[in-house]
């Protein structure tokens, strides 16, 4: 799910293994931070509680009246 252009909600899952969830922030036109988390729900989760992303985006392109891309919105 996609906020004004500027925040982006996300949940996955993967057969049997875990359950993930996404916060993306577009903090300018060409700078997004985003966090993950990873949920194991498999036998995995007696050893390991989950696991967290962190992801730094800079978008190196040239200024267009239109972009074709989804990726930007």
């Amino acid at each position: 799910m996609v906020f004004f252009k500027k925040l982006l909600f996300g949940v996955t899952y993967r057969l049997g293994d875990s359950v993930d969830a996404l916060v993306r922030w577009r903090i300018t036109q060409r700078f997004q931070l985003a966090l993950a988390y990873d949920f194991s729900i498999s036998q995995l989760q007696r050893f390991n509680a989950g696991s967290v992303e962190a992801m730094l985006q800079y978008n190196f392109y040239k200024k267009m009246d239109k972009v074709h891309n989804p990726r930007f919105f």
